[in-house]
């Protein structure tokens, strides 16, 4: 076995009994491991449809309101640009396309940015969604909110559907100002407690990076405080040299998950994505321990689904300027490009998909880790970052020990 350490062994091994659902237990269904965050309705729409289904609309979108942002995050994944909202989509044009997503047939869709209460049109695109039973999720870091806005957002939003994200990564002031270089902390807490007292539902994205990570537990007992329904701690992506210094290590990670996991409270649901599975597969000691009798006895019942693709094309990723692509990752690869809203029409867009690279299935057979046992819990990763990494749909996100 690598050399770990007993703490390191135990985070290891809790983990794996969460994402095996208790291995030592009597497991009902074991067709199909679903391990990552997956959209349930769309998942069993597709489960009906057949072996050969794909959507012909998207149910999801993620689009980008504004490239403009008020904060400058250290840890952002933009934060090597200028920020700008020249390109930004007009209003008309905006309301146009809700328009044409409704019409689509679009089930949820996330407003994002930059950050979106820079745009005073905002929640007008959101209440077109909500006039015609959209879910809606706005991510945004809440420092420009005011009560109007309050107001507006307790009166459309339901709170079975539709919720706020705010990024909140510190439970200090001193701390929130090393990371998101503003002083608006208390601005925030004070927003996230105004909107839960009116019945708003409120998540808390906090992504760890050295500088937080001695007060992720206190920030998500301060949620919990605020009234905040659910509290997600996520891993770090670099993207540039400026962000080398802020990663936490696998070790570092592991142990805070299992802190936080220790430490979970019934009022605030805990969401630790710390890790995407294929990247806990690679963690040094992970191979060994998950080999063991105990848990491969849960393997030898499961059967490996033959598709690989990380969706059925029943999502749409829509960027601030216009440009579309088939899901959140791909708008880093220009290939991947189906068109702008502002020149061509959405039906005209979404209908040129099926020459799309990421359009095409990816098929386990064709996967350099096809005999894999453990592709079951992966799912051999993103598959836009498989491309991005090899130039192929077929080959893992990473390079993989158990593909090796």
């Amino acid at each position: 076995m690598s050399k770990i350490d007993i703490e390191m062994e135990n985070a290891i091994r809790l983990h794996i009994e969460r994402m095996l659902k208790e291995p030592d237990n009597n497991v009902t269904n074991t067709s199909k491991l679903e391990l990552n965050i997956v959209r349930p309705l769309s998942n069993h729409i597709s489960a009906k449809g057949g072996k050969d289904f794909i959507f012909s609309t998207p149910m999801y979108g993620w689009w980008d309101l504004t490239s403009a942002c008020n904060f400058r995050c250290v840890h952002c994944l933009y934060n090597d640009t200028e920020y700008s909202s020249q390109n930004d989509l007009t209003h008309e044009q905006a309301l146009n396309l809700a328009d044409d997503l409704i019409e689509a047939g679009i089930v949820e869709i996330m407003l994002t940015g930059g950050e979106i209460f820079l745009r005073p049109d905002t929640l007008d695109i959101a209440e077109k969604f909500k006039e015609n039973n959209i879910s809606v999720k706005l991510l945004t870091n809440a420092a420009l909110i005011n009560d109007k806005h309050i107001d507006r957002i307790a009166n459309m939003f339901n709170p079975y559907l539709d919720m706020l994200q705010i990024s909140l990564d510190a439970a200090t002031h001193e701390t929130f100002k090393k990371i998101r270089q503003t002083d608006s902390f208390e601005t925030i807490i004070s927003n996230i407690k105004k909107l839960t007292d009116r019945g708003v539902r409120v998540v808390i994205g906090c992504t760890v990076n050295t500088i937080n990570y001695d007060e992720i537990l206190q920030t998500y007992n301060l949620a919990t405080e605020l009234g905040v329904s659910d509290f997600m701690a996520g891993k770090m992506i670099y993207h540039n040299k400026s962000h080398a210094p802020l990663m936490v290590s696998d070790r570092d990670l592991l142990l805070l998950e299992k802190k936080l996991i220790e430490n979970q409270n019934t009022k605030t649901n805990l969401i630790p994505g710390l890790f995407t599975s294929i990247d806990f597969m690679n963690v040094d000691g992970v191979r060994e321990i998950i080999s063991e009798e105990k848990y491969q006895k849960y393997f030898d019942k499961l059967k490996t689904p033959k598709l690989k693709s990380c969706h059925l094309n029943d999502r749409i990723r829509i960027c601030s300027n216009g440009d579309m692509y088939l899901c959140m990752e791909a708008d880093t690869c220009p290939e991947a490009r189906l068109g702008n809203y502002k020149e061509n029409s959405f039906s005209e867009i979404w209908d040129k998909r099926n020459s799309n690279i990421f359009y095409q299935p990816r098929i386990l057979d064709k996967m350099v880790c096809k005999n894999c046992k453990y592709n079951v819990i992966c799912n051999s990763g993103c598959m836009v970052r498989g491309y991005k990494r090899c130039g192929s749909i077929s080959v893992p996100e990473i390079d993989c020990v158990f593909a090796k």
